[in-house]
């Protein structure tokens, strides 16, 4: 969309030199979370082929938020249910 084009050409750094290897994936590349996110954003409303990859990608994304909640919570030992008590 012209949109999101535009905010790109607005945000983007003139000299930047792109050093991502297309052979390799993503993971491997050492990116930004900030980088990964936008991918992802970009992935799931604009390249997805068809509902059900969307769907499938949509179910990735949620139980990856789900072991990372897990994660801090175990991390920071935090129960939000007993906090709010």
């Amino acid at each position: 969309p012209k949109d999101i084009l535009e905010i790109f050409r607005k945000e983007r750094v003139d000299n930047y030199k792109i050093g991502i290897n297309k052979e390799c994936p993503l993971k491997n590349e050492n990116l930004n979370k900030r980088t990964l996110a936008i991918i992802a954003m970009l992935n799931y409303k604009y390249w997805c082929l068809d509902k059900s990859m969307k769907d499938e990608l949509y179910k990735m994304y949620l139980s990856n938020d789900k072991k990372y909640e897990e994660e801090m919570r175990e991390k920071y030992k935090i129960d939000y249910k007993n906090k709010r008590k």
